[in-house]
């Protein structure tokens, strides 16, 4: 792991249950030394990415905020599809998620909820973990096997604990069989009363760009007519992928999805 990458990591450390850092949580939580945590979280102060606060703690900074209005205004998969699944969930009376990810989380991007509250953990920006729900298990799904195998040396415990394999081998053919299927379906697997069906969102050369997904309780889906329901996410994500490129064109310098090359090693 680079300098970079070391650095970079610290914001990783940021969450729901840690809202904030001092030198020593560094140190301790990145194993790096003192030094060298110090440099990190100057260099990451004076890009704005972290902001001091009291007591020698550190925050998230403002240009997270603003990069995240950015990310909002101009995404070229949100713009896609923000229309869509609005119209989508209106017409047909089902609630939709968009979701796109990084690293080993699925990241909810827009939804469109016609059907009482909305979950907390389906708010946009909140983080899902990617190996359970059928928003994850759609997006793993369209990996190669190099990326694959990554993961799995990464992350083999909790694969095995969510019933994906035991072994590499076990892993691939699993997701094998999961993309072959393309529309996925879960039940109970995020939240105990709801079923997810999803599909994957795909960009250039068949690269996952994310997924879109419709939620429902276990009551409504023993009234619906499953295979109307696959037909239904399916329309809508190919509807979605066909809009994804002038979209691209549409922002202002704005840059390809990452190739598979490129995708991040997932860790837990």
């Amino acid at each position: 792991m680079s300098s970079l990458d070391k650095m970079l990591e610290i914001l990783g450390l940021f969450g729901e249950d840690r809202l904030s850092l001092d030198l020593a949580d560094v140190e301790r939580l990145t194993g790096s030394s003192r030094p060298t945590c110090y440099r990190y979280l100057r260099s990451l102060t004076k890009a704005g990415l972290l902001s001091t606060a009291s007591s020698g703690r550190y925050t998230i900074g403002s240009r997270v905020l603003e990069m995240a209005r950015l990310q909002y205004q101009y995404d070229p998969l949100r713009r896609a599809a923000q229309h869509k699944i609005r119209y989508y969930a209106q017409e047909h009376g089902l609630n939709i998620l968009l979701c796109s990810f990084y690293g080993d989380k699925v990241i909810c991007t827009d939804n469109a909820w016609v059907s009482g509250s909305l979950p907390d953990i389906y708010q946009p920006g909140h983080a899902l973990p990617i190996f359970r729900g059928a928003m994850g298990k759609s997006i793993l799904a369209q990996f190669s096997r190099t990326q694959l195998a990554a993961i799995f040396r990464n992350n083999a415990k909790a694969i095995g604990e969510y019933h994906l394999g035991a072994t590499l081998d076990e892993f691939i053919a699993e997701m094998a069989k999961l993309r072959s299927q393309r529309i996925i379906v879960t039940q109970g697997e995020v939240l105990k009363d709801l079923v997810g069906i999803a599909s994957p969102i795909l960009h250039d050369e068949q690269i996952v760009a994310g997924c879109v997904v419709i939620v429902v309780t276990k009551a409504e889906f023993e009234t619906y007519d499953p295979v109307n329901l696959k037909k239904q996410v399916a329309a809508l994500a190919a509807s979605i992928e066909a809009d994804i490129d002038s979209f691209q064109k549409a922002t202002p310098d704005a840059r390809p999805f990452p190739s598979p090359s490129r995708t991040p090693v997932f860790s837990t």
